[in-house]
């Protein structure tokens, strides 16, 4: 169990008791950020979704996906505490599996398949970057 891990256990037993995301208020807009570390981008937990613009959304009903999880991610610090990987998480536009930073290699995740949909069926997807303000 990493750190990361560690955390999301005890922000569940201290203050979440086990919701998950998909469970948050209706009437708020929940926004978690973290970072996707294979590509650089912001990484955002949302009651209804999480993803990002390079890997598209996954809707968070039927995942387990829990509030403790998403809140270690985002308090990930590399050298502190680990990234959160996000395993059986099927994103719309991921179409290979992720490259390990440290190695540079493809990830030998077991239950990685890339997606079948395509960027016409899931208009998340965008093969361009947003340009910076």
């Amino acid at each position: 169990m990493t750190r990361t891990e560690l955390l999301a256990k005890r922000l569940d037993e201290w203050f979440f008791d086990g919701i998950e995301v998909k469970d948050l208020d209706p009437e708020v807009r929940w926004i978690l950020n973290a970072a996707n570390l294979t590509t650089g981008v912001r990484f955002t937990f949302e009651r209804d979704v999480f993803g990002d613009y390079t890997t598209g959304l996954a809707p968070t009903s039927g995942t387990g996906l829990k509030l403790s999880l998403a809140v270690a991610a985002s308090a990930a610090v590399p050298g502190a505490f680990p990234p959160v990987v996000l395993d059986g998480a099927h994103f719309p536009c991921a179409t290979h599996a992720p490259v390990l930073l440290l190695t540079g290699e493809r990830t030998t995740t077991p239950d990685w398949r890339p997606s079948t949909a395509n960027a016409t069926a899931t208009p998340s997807c965008s093969s361009s970057t947003p340009e910076a303000s």
